[in-house]
């Protein structure tokens, strides 16, 4: 199994790769150039919390020992599209649930015996 730090470096290096160059990394992330050209260059290890904006921006996740996530979480563009699926689809049964309560208290409501006398609104 792949050393965590290992990782982390191969990730990095590919970042840098994609990007074309530490500087690019850099804006792209809002990570310091100091910090990826020492990480890269071996002089200085990179703490979770300075490498995950660079994670981030290339789709790499950290797991964790005892982590049960699949891994395989729907992008945050492709959630929000289902969700919002999903809202419309409630406020839509939410109508037609509406509509059948009113029916339901139409139907229930006590007839009135005195002739001429109107049924309430």
């Amino acid at each position: 199994m792949e050393k965590f730090f290992d990782s982390v470096m191969r990730a990095l290096n590919r970042a840098k790769e994609e990007y074309g160059s530490g500087a690019a990394l850099s804006e792209a992330s809002g990570v310091s150039t100091v910090n990826i050209s020492r990480w890269c260059s071996g002089t200085r290890s990179p703490k979770v919390e300075e490498i995950s904006p660079i994670m981030d921006i290339i789709g790499a996740r950290i797991v964790l020992p005892g982590d049960t996530s699949t891994g395989k979480e729907e992008s945050t563009p492709k959630r929000l599209a289902t969700l919002e699926h999903e809202i419309a689809m409630l406020t839509k049964e939410r109508d037609i649930l509406k509509g059948q309560v009113e029916l339901l208290k139409e139907l229930v409501r006590p007839s009135q015996s005195i002739e001429g006398e109107k049924k309430p609104a």
